[in-house]
């Protein structure tokens, strides 16, 4: 698809009597990569280069729907043109976009000429996720206007980029200060992590949780110092300490024989065991 207002101005300057013809300018577009560790928003960065005598862009962009959410767009073009922006879209992972200007502009390479933010849809989702420059359902095109107002239909090339997410994070972990475990009748007794802790979160990726100690018997009875460990799914870890007591309510079982003789021995002396 292409803008009307794109092919107008191309018409009305041709008019004037000028020549439309077709020139090499090399010109280059670039979807810069940045890296996202959160699910915070985060931005993409449109660049340019070798951008000399340029009156009009137009075209898509696209990314996949399922992976990333659009946010919010801004375009930084020369600010005498004239841009037109088209969100229907976004919903199924396309923007198109036109901007143009009756005389041919000049940036210094690098510029940025466009901003869009994103949020990943599933916070975690490690790995590299593509934005890319599209011809559907808008056609990329690039037109260069010269001093003498000749437009020409310009070469370009353009290079894809998008968002490597990494997941840097620690969890934040907080523990109860203490905790008893009762031993049962046969003098043991089975410590779940999870009973320790009073608050685990991570923005990203799961969490494994872990004790110094999770089996227990008599031998173990008192008080002492647990750590729990957290341990992310990037390798990350956070740690917290409770003071465990570990204890046995068992009243002791006694049995004793009816009756019994005890024989003094010659010194009148006898010893019971």
């Amino acid at each position: 698809m292409k803008f009307p207002l794109l092919f107008t101005l191309i018409f009305l300057i041709s008019s004037w009597g000028d020549l439309l013809l077709s020139q090499n300018v090399e010109l280059i577009l670039s979807v810069e990569e940045t890296e996202c560790t959160s699910n915070e928003d985060f931005d993409i960065f449109f660049t340019v280069n070798n951008w000399e005598d340029v009156g009009g862009v137009s075209g898509t962009i696209e990314w996949d729907e399922t992976e990333l959410e659009f946010k919010t767009f801004e375009e930084s073009f020369p600010s005498m043109g004239s841009f037109l922006i088209d969100t229907g879209q976004i919903s199924i992972g396309y923007l198109t976009f036109n901007w143009f200007n009756a005389e041919g502009t000049d940036l210094p390479n690098g510029s940025t000429v466009m901003t869009i933010s994103f949020q990943l849809v599933s916070p975690g989702n490690e790995g590299f996720h593509e934005v890319n420059f599209s011809n559907s359902p808008t056609e990329m095109e690039v037109i260069k206007i010269d001093n003498s107002f000749n437009v020409f239909a310009a070469d370009f090339e353009t290079f894809d980029g998008g968002v490597e997410v990494i997941n840097n994070e620690t969890p934040d972990l907080e523990c109860i200060p203490n905790f008893s475990l009762e031993l049962d009748e046969n003098g043991e007794a089975t410590l779940n992590p999870n009973d320790l802790v009073l608050f685990i979160s991570i923005a990203c990726g799961t969490v494994d949780l872990a004790a110094s100690q999770t089996e227990f018997d008599c031998d173990d009875l008192g008080t002492s110092t647990l750590v729990v460990t957290a341990t992310a799914n990037n390798g990350n870890t956070a740690t917290c300490n409770v003071q465990l007591t570990v204890f046995s309510d068992d009243d002791p079982q006694l049995e004793c024989v009816a009756s019994f003789t005890v024989e003094l021995d010659e010194n009148g002396e006898a010893t019971i065991d």
